[in-house]
């Protein structure tokens, strides 16, 4: 265990949320990549198009068919591993299928995400399982009578696993980790298809009639099959 009190708070709090969490944090590796954007409506374009194609991403770099030296019975056990972690910060990006997505329904949905922590005086405070909503109202039991920082929500950011995680870029979390090619090979890919206006729309034209549902199934498949 990485000697973090926030890993502490975690280790405590995954049991409750699904059967998998603890082997999420000792036994996974992926490799993320950060992409920008320009505004909201390129945030929206790129986030959509990064939420339904994560499967692909997950299938191109399954890399851990293994467990303890034998097969495990998937091509990317990692992602099998996700599934079960935390529903309320893990899996699809459920909120980037609707119509009017935008920079607010995401901040409408990060405040859904129930809180692990607070940080003060360099000291973790467990709040897991508590509301930013109540702690925007002052209503936080830990610290009754104080308000957020710009910094609390950053963190509370911080804490969100899904596929597509949105901050002042996106970070695309779909891809099991590998050797040097592979993490270079990553980046290369998403700026090819998200940097590329033209490359962009006629992607999400390939993906139009995907629905969220069509989106999780493929995500089991792909963890399974490749």
């Amino acid at each position: 265990w990485m000697p973090k009190e926030r890993y502490k708070i975690m280790k405590n709090y995954m049991p409750k949320k699904g059967a998998r969490g603890l082997d999420m944090m000792l036994s996974t590796c992926t490799v993320q990549a950060n992409l920008d954007y320009s505004n909201e409506q390129d945030m929206v374009l790129k986030t959509l198009l990064s939420v339904k194609i994560q499967p692909i991403i997950t299938a191109l770099f399954a890399n851990s068919p293994l467990s303890d030296g034998k097969p495990n019975g998937f091509l990317s056990k990692r992602r099998y591993i996700w599934m079960d972690t935390d529903p309320d910060r893990c899996g699809i990006l459920k909120v980037a299928f609707e119509e009017d997505f935008s920079f607010l329904k995401y901040v409408d949905y990060a405040l859904a995400v129930p809180m692990y922590f607070v940080i003060r005086d360099n000291k973790y405070i467990d709040c897991s399982g508590q509301s930013f909503n109540d702690f925007l109202n002052g209503n936080l039991k830990q610290l009754p009578g104080e308000k957020p920082t710009i910094k609390d929500w950053e963190d509370h950011l911080s804490t969100i696993f899904t596929e597509v995680r949105l901050k002042k870029f996106i970070e695309v979390r779909g891809a099991d980790a590998g050797n040097w090619r592979r993490t270079c090979a990553l980046p290369a890919f998403w700026v090819g298809i998200l940097y590329n206006s033209e490359i962009l729309k006629k992607a999400l034209i390939l993906c139009k009639s995907w629905e969220y549902h069509d989106v999780e199934k493929l995500s089991y498949e792909v963890a399974k099959y490749g």
